[in-house]
């Protein structure tokens, strides 16, 4: 996962964190004020109980009763002072004087009770509102009223008018002790808030610290093109197939730095890639590979690639760079490609593009390649991970071309030639020329090619008449694991190997000829046969005729083609090498058969055997046998 991802997912974590711990405060407070309302509740229950109480155990008027009844008063302030309790500091009932004053006549202290029809002088309004309306309220008192958090004013009336006023105050203590009835579990989301928020700072410390760390990494700090980090970042999250790339190396950087030194060279670099990005379209990007590799990656909306190639290639090759008095210039490599929309991963370019430039160099340097031309199959099958996993998964098949006897017409074998079937159109059978030299020298062609013998084996089994050949490169022979892989099907299969030919196909000289036909007789030893293909063109000649045990001649390609130039010397030498297999009782296969003419001529000729599109195209098994 990503870094970018990491703080993605841990942000979140966070913001849910925050919610959570925000959500429990919002339900704390709102159940804190719950409780709040249902105690308030219950003291307006108790508060109209001792109303009731009073107006019905007192005459009426009650000023005018308690006038009359000393002991009535002293009664009713034992009564009230049995009904006062902790959460209630005061408890009192008052009458307003026709002069408006309010004045005390029961009161639940026993300690320091007020004088009777003493002047209460109230710190709110709200008392004759009260008195007036007749309605209870719930009151809350100034700061100069100490130790009371609320006051409940019920009315005592009588003939709906209010002849007293019941005080009943709520203690200070008994509404802090409700306020912090959650005060633990509001630690915990307290302490869990600033957990989070401290963890927030910490991780945009460490962002900013990775950051500026990933910058340093994405960003060359010589040149401040960007790295080869970045575009692996870069492709995890973009389409590489929106892009075309341009891949440009500078020709014998070594030996600028060499005859200039180090810092020359770097200026160089500098102004490189300073030039490259003043002329590149605006959001397009550069990106250094490594030593004086560049990379370019520009969207396929912003420029014509090749026209823009051309440009920058005359322009790069005759730039001449003026640094600390000396006068620079080089010649580049470059390698441009319009990629394919079928293109999944920015590394199937870059191998293509990797091979060409490595192929130009190869040729002399200071050239540019224009790729415009790419097919799907270049991009997949070029690619040694889509090899691989083609034959791990077992998309392989072979088609059979047949090779004839020119005197019965008849079909005398079939060459097994292997295909890969593709993964994303199974109808599509990938040839070997895309795929074989990028495998040859590895575990898989081996894989490959025990896959094709142990094919071979199994349709000649089921086919008791037919002949099959099968193609080995002579590096096979060298192969000492691959040898003992061939030698363990034959031994399986010994009663079906006087029916297969071994067909070497030549990459190099055959120096050794006395190892080389000492293995030709290990291959031989149950009756299989030994052909050497491409006969008269590279390194097959006349001295294999006399050095080695073989058994069949192919006659290459590239001379029979000609034949239908009425080539007459061509002729002659197709005629030289027939009579001289047939001397030495040495069969002769035509290959690339590929019109009637040759066909004839061949004939006229006394070729014996005939291969090509003309007689056969290669096929599936079963197109040659429907029956099987």
């Amino acid at each position: 996962m990503s870094a970018k991802r990491t703080f993605k997912y841990t942000f979140t974590i966070m913001g849910l964190l925050i919610l959570m711990a925000t959500y429990i405060q919002y339900a704390i407070d709102k159940n804190t004020e719950n409780l709040q309302t249902i105690e308030i509740n219950k003291a307006k229950q108790y508060a109209e109980k001792i109303a009731n109480y009073i107006q019905n155990n007192s005459c009426t008027p009650i000023s005018s009763c308690l006038d009359n009844s000393i002991a009535n008063k002293r009664a009713l302030d034992k009564i009230l002072h049995a009904f006062q309790s902790d959460n209630f500091t005061n408890l009192f009932v008052l009458y307003r004087d026709q002069k408006n004053n309010f004045r005390f006549l029961l009161d639940s202290s026993q300690d320091d009770q007020a004088e009777y029809k003493s002047v209460f002088f109230p710190e709110s309004k709200e008392f004759n509102l009260i008195y007036d309306t007749g309605k209870p309220k719930l009151i809350e008192q100034s700061g100069n009223v100490k130790e009371v958090w609320l006051s409940l004013l019920h009315p005592i009336m009588d003939s709906n008018q209010t002849k007293a006023l019941l005080v009943l105050d709520l203690s200070e203590k008994y509404g802090n002790s409700l306020k912090n009835f959650n005060s633990p579990l509001q630690n915990i989301i307290l302490y869990l808030q600033l957990f989070t928020l401290f963890s927030i700072i910490f991780l945009a410390y460490i962002i900013y610290d990775s950051y500026k760390l990933k910058k340093s990494v994405l960003v060359d700090s010589l040149t401040s093109a960007r790295t080869k980090l970045y575009r692996k970042e870069y492709f995890e999250e973009h389409q590489a197939r929106k892009y075309n790339f341009i891949l440009i190396d500078i020709d014998k950087f070594i030996q600028i730095n060499d005859r200039f030194g180090r810092s020359i060279a770097d200026r160089v670099l500098k102004e490189f890639v300073s030039y490259i990005r003043s002329v590149m379209p605006m959001n397009a990007t550069i990106i250094r590979n490594h030593g004086a590799e560049f990379l370019l990656m520009i969207k396929k909306s912003d420029v014509d690639i090749a026209r823009f190639s051309h440009i920058l290639f005359d322009n790069l090759s005759s730039k001449k760079y003026y640094i600390a008095d000396n006068i620079i210039s080089f010649s580049v490599s470059m390698c441009a490609v319009q990629t394919p929309a079928e293109v999944k991963s920015f590394y199937d370019i870059e191998h293509i593009m990797d091979k060409k430039l490595l192929e130009i160099k190869s040729l002399g340097k200071d050239r540019l390649a224009i790729l415009n031309d790419i097919s799907h199959t270049d991009i997949k099958y070029k690619n040694i991970d889509h090899i691989k996993q083609a034959i791990d998964d077992n998309k392989l098949t072979c088609l059979f071309q047949p090779i004839y006897h020119s005197e019965s017409k008849e079909i005398y074998k079939y060459e097994a030639l292997v295909r890969i079937i593709d993964e994303d159109d199974p109808s599509r059978l990938i040839p070997p020329f895309y795929f074989m030299d990028l495998i040859r020298e590895s575990v898989h062609y081996i894989r490959l090619s025990k896959w094709v013998i142990a094919n071979a084996f199994r349709l000649l089994r089921e086919n008791p008449t037919d002949r099959i050949s099968v193609n080995l490169d002579l590096a096979d022979l060298y192969n000492e694991e691959m040898i003992h892989i061939i030698q363990q099907e034959i031994q399986e299969n010994k009663d079906l190997a006087n029916r297969l030919t071994f067909e070497i196909l030549e990459h190099q000289e055959i120096k050794d000829f006395d190892r080389i036909d000492m293995i030709f007789k290990q291959l031989k030893q149950f009756g299989s046969s030994i052909a050497i293909d491409d006969f008269g063109s590279g390194y097959a000649n006349f001295g294999y005729i006399a050095k080695l045990d073989i058994d069949i001649l192919k006659i290459d390609g590239s001379l029979i083609k000609v034949l239908d130039d009425s080539d007459t010397k061509m002729k002659t030498i197709i005629k030289l090498i027939n009579d001289m297999g047939t001397s030495q009782n040495i069969k002769i296969v035509a290959e690339h058969v590929s019109s009637k003419k040759i066909y004839d001529i061949l004939l006229e000729l006394n070729v014996e055997f005939l291969q090509g599109f003309y007689l056969g195209k290669p096929k599936p098994w079963e197109e040659y046998h429907p029956s099987t």
